[in-house]
């Protein structure tokens, strides 16, 4: 069984304050890499590391998804 880190653990506060009933994540196998986004076919302009390997993208001042590096490191993917 995975074990989730606390740099996951804290997105979920996040999640609940988003106004998008739904999302969808991809996760990329070669890079490790989980991605969540909440609004399909938005591109960030902005991001900011908010928890360790954990990256908030913005689109216009709105948090749309965040990046997980090291995704298999957190109890995700791998």
């Amino acid at each position: 069984m995975a074990v989730i880190t606390d740099s996951i653990r804290s997105l979920l506060p996040e999640f609940r304050e988003q106004p998008a009933r739904s999302f969808s994540m991809t996760y990329d196998a070669e890079g490790d890499v989980l991605y969540i986004s909440f609004e399909k076919g938005l591109a960030a302009d902005d991001g900011e590391e908010i928890a360790d390997d954990v990256i908030a993208r913005y689109q216009a001042g709105r948090v749309i998804g965040y990046t997980v590096l090291n995704a298999s490191l957190h109890g995700v993917g791998g």
